[in-house]
């Protein structure tokens, strides 16, 4: 069951020391609690730089190229749009190998080792392991998320990075502080889950807000950790297809326009033919 707690809301204040390293990580000093404000903004960096990014990786791995998001030629000219979706073909090929063989988890404790089974097949383990490792290629890290279920058990769930982030300390133990999942609701508000060892805040913006969030509602959090686990597929968290973006589009162009050379060189063809069967003065 979840318990819940009354606990004051983050405070407004705007303090400016959020920060991004090289390759996107946030970070917020270990002895700081963050505040609202600097909250908000990392929100906003990641929604405004980091989500186009990983939306355009997954219209790649999707076949939703940006060749389909050309201009249209005249109608007399051919317009085809040829993909070559080698991100999909990456991403699985690669994953075949790494993960097609489950993880195992063994114990040398019987007892402990048929409980790790039995949550195993509880949480389809090895599905949710073969999709986070799939999405983890695709956009260079994802995410477990631990949960509780309503009997009050753990649960996991594999999580994109789309709508959600961590938040390390800046000390050399790059230790995780928070966990963030962000979307819209019918309303348009900005509901924030923000996690930390301690508590689960559920967090609204309102236009009523007064000091960027309304907290909704606060949680204790069950497993003293942030329960969102990150898996990355490289330190610099780059996707398998990330680097060559651009060739897979002039391939895309090249292919493309080839199928219009071939089917424009057709017309012409059958105009001639037209033109040797159908005498002159009727062409006229």
């Amino acid at each position: 069951m979840a318990l819940e707690v009354d606990i004051p809301g983050l405070d407004p204040d705007f303090l400016d020391r959020a920060g991004i390293t090289y390759n996107d990580e946030f970070t917020y000093p270990a002895d700081v609690e963050i505040t609202a404000a600097d909250l908000l903004n990392l929100i906003d960096y990641h929604s405004s730089h980091l989500r186009p990014k990983y939306a355009k990786e997954r219209d790649y791995y999707r076949g939703k190229h940006d060749i389909f998001k050309e201009p249209g030629k005249p109608k007399y000219k051919p317009d085809n749009r040829v993909i070559f979706n080698f991100p999909r073909k990456a991403v699985t090929t690669f994953n075949g190998y790494f993960i097609g063989n489950p993880v195992k988890i063994d114990h040398a404790n019987q007892t402990v080792d048929d409980f790790i089974a039995e949550w195993i097949n509880v949480n389809d383990f090895e599905d949710v392991s073969a999709e986070i490792s799939k999405e983890s290629s695709m956009y260079g890290h994802a995410y477990f998320l631990v949960y509780q279920s309503k009997d009050g058990k753990a649960k996991i769930a594999p999580m994109s990075p789309l709508n959600a982030f961590l938040i390390y300390d800046d000390t050399e133990a790059h230790d995780v502080r928070y966990g963030v999942i962000y979307h819209r609701n019918y309303q348009k508000e900005l509901e924030v889950t923000l996690y930390d060892s301690n508590y689960r805040r559920d967090l609204v913006m309102r236009s009523s807000s007064a000091n960027y969030f309304d907290q909704d509602r606060v949680i204790a959090n069950p497993y003293k950790m942030v329960p969102i686990i990150e898996v990355a597929e490289n330190t610099e968290r780059m996707g398998l297809f990330e680097d060559i973006t651009t060739l897979i589009d002039q391939l895309d162009k090249a292919v493309s326009q080839k199928a219009n050379d071939i089917d424009y060189l057709r017309m012409q063809c059958c105009l001639l033919r037209m033109r040797r069967l159908i005498p002159t003065k009727l062409l006229i």
